[in-house]
């Protein structure tokens, strides 16, 4: 963590946003392992929206889309 940030960020504030990326990616790749027939047609949108996102440059990666406070956070890991 750089200098400018050590002052302005608190450990409590990194664990809720780890917590709220673990709920994400959980979300996420519970959604991926459903059989596309069972997901409602809410789920089915963003099965496929997660599918479209996987590209030959991303493939294997970890990613997760966040959308806080009305930005989108992309992540790629």
């Amino acid at each position: 963590m750089s200098r400018y940030l050590k002052g302005r960020i608190v450990h409590d504030q990194v664990n809720k946003f780890i917590e709220a990326m673990n709920v994400c990616y959980k979300y996420k790749y519970h959604l991926l392992k459903q059989k596309k027939s069972s997901l409602n047609d809410f789920n089915r949108k963003q099965y496929e929206d997660y599918l479209a996102q996987r590209t030959k440059d991303t493939k294997g990666d970890i990613t997760i889309y966040i959308v806080y406070r009305g930005s989108l956070i992309f992540l790629v890991l």
